[in-house]
């Protein structure tokens, strides 16, 4: 087999971001079966792994009263590109190595995040006329609702995102903060 280092590359960037994007469709699948997605956030540091969070409650429930499924999705980029920089690392783990995806969940009642969500749709987000932040390194983060009927929402962000977000930036940090911290040990994961 001839080696593509660029090729390769970009088939496993193209393999873990799918991963990432479609939580429920990763196992154990049984584990979030008749719950559908509601929220999803993410961050993806320059030099480190990539983790996402989702919200995901049983269809057909409103979110506000629903017992949630908190999935959090992480892409080991930092082991995989190892292979990229060190040919024998290359050789060991193969030529076409999938993803290292690490996949939790845990089960926690809505009201635990109803504060948050409350702020969360208060806060006004300008979509145009915003000023775009450049950078080289750094960290992208994400926000995407999905439970919208028509609507779907996504919104992506360098750093600290462009100053006329800052509230909006700050609310989903703490929901990051809030959601990472149900991975801690203090609730029940399934």
């Amino acid at each position: 087999m001839r080696e593509n280092r660029p090729e390769e590359l970009a088939e496993l960037e193209m393999r873990a971001r799918w991963a990432l994007e479609h939580p429920a469709q990763l196992e154990p699948r049984q584990a979030v079966e008749g719950f559908c997605p509601v929220l999803r956030l993410w961050h993806e540091p320059a030099f480190f792994d990539y983790s996402c969070w989702t919200m995901l409650r049983l269809a057909g429930q409103n979110v506000s009263n629903a017992s949630l499924i908190i999935r959090k999705v992480i892409w080991e980029r930092t082991h995989d590109l190892r292979r990229f920089a060190d040919p024998l690392e290359w050789l060991r783990q193969g030529y076409r190595a999938a993803p290292t995806i690490v996949v939790r969940d845990v089960r926690m009642p809505a009201d635990r995040f109803s504060s948050l969500l409350a702020e969360l749709a208060l806060v006004p987000v300008p979509v145009a006329g915003i000023e775009a932040c450049r950078g080289l390194d750094g960290e992208m983060f994400g926000f995407e609702q999905m439970d919208s009927g028509f609507l779907h929402v996504r919104l992506e962000w360098w750093c600290d995102g462009p100053a006329e977000w800052q509230a909006f930036t700050r609310c989903i940090a703490r929901m990051r903060a809030a959601l990472e911290q149900c991975f801690s040990g203090d609730v029940h994961e399934t």
